[in-house]
C-alpha cells in the first residue's frame, strides 16, 4: 500500500528530517517515538509510534515532495493464536 498522507515534519539538528504528527483516518496523531529510519530509491522511510503503541511505517518521495503511508497499526499486530 502506498497511499499520500498529511505528515508534520521537522529537520532535526544534524539535518535529517524526523516526522512530528501525521493525520490518519481523520484524527492527527502526534509521534512520540521513533524507530528504524532507512532509504530505498526515492523514499526516505520512517518507523514512528504514537500514543497508545501503534506503529506506523512512513515514506518520504524525495521526488515528488510528497508523504506515503506504507503500513498501518494493524500491519504490526502480531498473528493471533485462534485465527
Amino acid at each position: 500500500m502506498k497511499r499520500p498522507l498529511e505528515v508534520e515534519a521537522a529537520v532535526d539538528h544534524q539535518g535529517r528530517l524526523r516526522p512530528q504528527a501525521l493525520r490518519y483516518r481523520g484524527r492527527r496523531y502526534p509521534v512520540v517515538s521513533h524507530g528504524r529510519r532507512w532509504i530505498e530509491g526515492s523514499l526516505e522511510h520512517f518507523l514512528v509510534m504514537t500514543p497508545g503503541g501503534q506503529v506506523f511505517e512512513l515514506a518520504y518521495d524525495r521526488q515528488r515532495g510528497q508523504w506515503l503511508l506504507l503500513r498501518e497499526p494493524h500491519h504490526f499486530r502480531p498473528p493471533s493464536p485462534y485465527a
